[in-house]
């Protein structure tokens, strides 16, 4: 075991352990909140023996506690493995780690996480490759979450499962990590090919990667041989909380303290000032490192204001007709927007983004009479937060083309989890990718064209 041994990665580690507390102590203080407090336990195993294909909602399924300590305690075992393998805490590491507690709200537990994460290793082991260096790439593994648990609890069983009484076999634990080892022998292979379709203009890279090999494993073990589609055990929807209180109000709460925290921080860091962050908004995200090129305290002053504008969205978007409200789902994602927060993502790029989607929204209130918010329902939410990852086309090339993304990528989102069959979380990253093959050779077209 070794610390990381720079001063940054001393700087990114401490954030994501400051993090992870802040998830486990919200724990026990949601069970207060929802006068729940005995239920966190048994809700937390509830989370850890149910399938949970896309999108289950943790919050109803096991309640707000027991989902926020599912979170930290993913949280906490990407901070484990990151020092029993001695992996430095790259900006990298950061995007895996943030990527897994956004999916600890709704369809990853520490126990797919691991059979996820291992199995690559494992394939790392296999083909010679350095085990500390692709623990990026095994965190992303987890992704297949959803896969995982399903073959460990209701893939064998089919009409017998019964999630009150869940049962774990072998063959189905011997399923579950041979599959892990599969994608954990592909997904390596396949992840700079798949840059070269996009040319670096989807952030999400292995959202593309992993989606393919879905579609693959959907295919096989479901369509193939007849077995039925891996419904959600747990429908999304608004938590319903004693005396007229709402999740909102505490995800809320939860958030302003982290963001906010984290804006303080770095303007303390940054001499008592904001001076750069300018610099950083009107970078173009194209394979940037804000990381080196403007230091950690701009990036925590990043991570504070950009935090703030994705919260105040889903807000906005929980006040609209027919809104689905804050799902388990919901608040993960405000943190999967935040993925790529030191890698290229801003307020300045992702807002064309963000109009995009409610170019589609207003478009379809119009053509429907009103009689509810496009953009507000659980899988538009959901496809935003992905959808960020494109503000290298916004970046580089106008706010204007960074909003066609957003409307393509808004128009795609819900034709894409029907091909893997909810069957891994990387969903909305998948859907940003297929946007970016689609525009890329177009606007390079057009601009060969101005030339």
């Amino acid at each position: 075991m070794r610390s990381p041994h720079t001063a940054t990665e001393r700087e990114l580690e401490r954030w994501c352990i400051l993090l992870t507390a802040a998830l486990l102590i919200a724990a026990p203080v949601a069970g207060l909140y929802t006068d729940d407090l005995s239920g966190i336990l048994p809700g937390l195993w509830r989370i850890l023996t149910s399938p949970s294909p896309l999108t289950t909602d943790y919050y109803v399924m096991a309640g707000l506690g027991a989902t926020f300590l599912n979170a930290g305690l993913c949280g906490g075992f990407v901070l484990l493995m990151e020092r029993l393998l001695g992996t430095p805490f790259k900006p990298g590491l950061f995007v895996a780690y943030t990527l897994v507690i956004a999916h600890g709200f709704y369809g990853l537990n520490p126990l797919t996480l691991a059979i996820g994460t291992f199995g690559l290793l494992i394939g790392c082991k296999i083909l010679g490759s350095s085990l500390k260096d692709n623990l990026g790439a095994a965190l992303f593994n987890g992704c297949l979450g959803p896969l995982f648990g399903e073959l460990l609890f209701r893939y064998l069983q089919g009409d017998a499962f019964d999630p009150s009484n869940p049962g774990l076999s072998l063959l189905g634990l011997l399923l579950a990590m041979g599959f892990s080892l599969l994608s954990g022998l592909a997904v390596p292979a396949m992840l700079p090919g798949i840059k070269k379709m996009h040319k670096g203009y989807d952030l999400y890279n292995a959202g593309i990667t992993i989606g393919l090999l879905s579609i693959f494993l959907y295919g096989l073990l479901y369509r193939s041989f007849g077995v039925a589609h891996p419904a959600s055990l747990a429908a999304p929807g608004p938590l319903a909380l004693p005396d007229g209180r709402s999740a909102q109000a505490f995800v809320n709460g939860f958030y302003l303290l982290v963001f906010g925290l984290a804006l303080i921080t770095g303007w303390l860091q940054n001499g008592h000032t904001f001076r750069g962050y300018g610099a950083l908004v009107r970078h173009n995200g194209y394979e940037a490192n804000f990381v080196d090129e403007f230091g950690t305290p701009l990036c925590l002053i990043n991570v504070g204001i950009y935090g703030l504008f994705i919260l105040a969205y889903m807000n906005a978007m929980a006040a609209m007709p027919g809104a689905i409200g804050f799902t388990g789902p919901t608040t993960g994602v405000i943190l999967a927007a935040l993925t790529f927060v030191v890698l290229g993502q801003e307020p300045g790029d992702v807002w064309p983004i963000m109009l995009g989607y409610l170019l589609l929204g207003g478009l379809h209130w119009k053509i429907t009479g009103g009689t509810s918010f496009l953009c507000a329902s659980q899988p538009y939410i959901n496809s935003f937060a992905f959808a960020t990852g494109l503000c290298p086309i916004a970046g580089r090339h106008g706010w204007k083309w960074g909003a066609l993304a957003g409307f393509v990528c808004a128009a795609l989102c819900t034709q894409i989890a029907p091909l893997h069959g909810g069957l891994m979380l990387f969903n909305g990253g998948f859907c940003a990718g297929i946007t970016a093959m689609i525009l890329v050779p177009i606007l390079e077209t057009i601009e060969s064209r101005k030339a």
